[in-house]
């Protein structure tokens, strides 16, 4: 069985981050604390729409976060092989966005 938000054996001091804006560099240093239950909450929402999959935006408005906050969750949760996309659909102002659903053998 996969063991989900497993971090890794050495995790990074930080998050990735713009060197150049302090701003940035706080902010890295602060998801630390929180990514994995960000990543959790965006899993558990895909994972409930089920077949119908979700988009980033309506994982922001169902959970209440920034896109800010979703989209990279989003893309960890990709790069770990939990979630795919799964076509498009139009998003509040009829441009087409992604769809993602939880992987089928994840």
């Amino acid at each position: 069985m996969t063991q989900l938000f497993n971090p890794d054996p050495e995790p990074a001091p930080w998050e990735p981050h713009q060197v150049h804006s302090m701003t940035s560099v706080d902010a890295g240093h602060s998801i630390r604390s929180i990514k994995g239950h960000q990543q959790r909450k965006v899993f558990n929402a895909i994972r409930s729409y089920g077949l119908t999959g979700i988009t980033a935006q309506q994982i922001g408005i169902v959970l209440e976060m920034d896109g800010n906050s979703v989209r990279p969750r989003i893309v960890e949760l990709m790069t770990q092989g939990l979630i795919e996309e799964a076509g498009t659909r139009p998003t509040k102002s009829n441009r087409q966005a992604t769809v993602y659903v939880v992987k089928r053998d994840a």
